[in-house]
C-alpha cells in the first residue's frame, strides 16, 4: 500500500493544482479531518489497554489476591474471553479469589451480606444498572473509566457500546 501512494502522490498533487477551488477545499477538508482522527484514535489506542479483560483482571489480581475473596460475576467470568476460554495464566495468579457465578440479574437480589463484590461488563449490566444502584452496590473500580464514560454516551444516543468493559461492584 504505501508503494501505491507512493506512485499516486505526485498525480494527487498535479490534480490538486489545477482542480477546481471547491474540490480543491474538499481535499484539505478531508485531508485534515483524516490527520485529526487519526492521531486521536493513535493517542487513546497508547492510553488504554487494548484488552480490557486482561487488564481487568491485573487490577483484580492487585486489589485482591491477597486474601480469601468471592467475587461473583453476570453470564461471564472475567477470566475467560467473550468467546468463552478461559485466561489460566491469569487466573492462576490469584488462587485465593473464588468466582461465583450468577445466572440472571435478578438474582444479584439474593446476594446477602456486606461486601459483596460483583464483577459485570458494561453490555451485561445496561438494562440492570439502576438495580444494582437500588440494592447499595456501588463501582469500585473499571477496566477503564474512560470507555465505561464512553459507553454511558454511546447508550445514552443509542448507539452500540464497546463490548468488554468491565466494572468491579461492591455491595455496602
Amino acid at each position: 500500500m504505501p508503494i501505491v501512494v507512493g506512485f499516486g502522490l505526485p498525480y494527487l498533487f498535479e490534480y490538486y493544482e489545477k482542480c477546481k477551488r471547491w474540490i480543491a477545499v474538499l481535499i484539505k477538508t478531508a485531508l485534515f479531518i483524516t490527520i485529526i482522527l487519526n492521531t486521536t484514535v493513535l493517542l487513546l489506542f497508547a492510553a488504554i489497554p487494548y484488552s480490557q479483560s486482561v487488564h481487568f483482571t491485573s487490577q483484580l489480581k492487585n486489589r485482591l489476591a491477597d486474601k480469601e475473596t468471592t467475587v461473583y460475576y453476570l453470564y461471564r467470568s472475567p477470566y475467560t474471553t467473550p468467546g468463552g476460554s478461559p485466561y489460566v495464566f491469569y487466573k492462576q495468579g490469584a488462587p485465593r479469589m473464588r468466582l461465583e457465578r450468577v445466572t440472571y440479574i435478578d438474582s444479584v437480589r439474593s446476594l446477602a451480606g456486606k461486601d459483596v463484590l460483583l464483577a459485570v461488563t458494561y453490555n451485561d449490566l445496561k438494562d440492570g444498572r439502576s438495580m444494582l444502584d437500588s440494592l447499595g452496590f456501588k463501582p469500585v473500580f473499571y477496566s477503564s473509566a474512560l470507555l465505561w464514560n464512553l459507553n454511558e454516551f454511546l447508550h445514552s444516543k443509542k448507539i452500540n457500546t464497546i463490548n468488554d468493559i468491565w466494572v468491579l461492584y461492591k455491595k455496602e
